[in-house]
């Protein structure tokens, strides 16, 4: 298979528009790049989304508000939240001095199964995406001796 692509990869100099990119959709997930250099939420605006969101974080620094939160909650690389659907939330800041680059996780709540917000760092480590043949999507990343992974979405 020579269809290996770069998440880096064409990332324009100029960014006048948070830039989204889907990368895989099927009809139970999507994933999708997006790229952000000193993008907020417009005024008054809050993303109510009807699907589950899980976002990591790559590159760059940004800020999340919940609506009924304590704060902002501030993302690094390697730092990722599953944002249940139709919790309230909007981005207050994204670096203005470098790209923010993000990828999103877009599923559905499977029956039967919960969805809850969490928020945990993951440093530098390699991962990857790994979708397997009952519709489970798993990110794994890999420690200097062992495997671990998150539970994504399970049809």
């Amino acid at each position: 298979m020579s269809d290996i692509q770069n998440i880096y990869s064409s990332i324009p100099a100029s960014i006048p528009k948070e830039l989204f990119e889907d990368i895989l959709i099927t009809d139970r997930f999507k994933i999708e790049r997006i790229v952000s250099k000193g993008h907020a939420s417009p005024e008054g605006f809050w993303y109510d989304q009807d699907e589950n969101e899980w976002v990591l974080l790559l590159k760059g620094r940004a800020g999340l508000l919940f609506e009924g939160g304590d704060g902002v909650v501030e993302l690094g690389p390697g730092d990722y939240i599953n944002i249940p659907a139709h919790v309230k939330h909007r981005i207050e800041w994204t670096d203005p001095d470098r790209e923010t680059v993000w990828i999103a996780g877009i599923y559905e709540k499977a029956s039967g199964s919960t969805c809850k917000q969490e928020f945990l760092p993951m440093t530098d480590h390699p991962w990857f995406w790994d979708v397997e043949a009952s519709h489970i999507l798993t990110l794994r990343w890999f420690y200097p001796s062992n495997l671990k992974e998150t539970f994504i979405f399970a049809r």
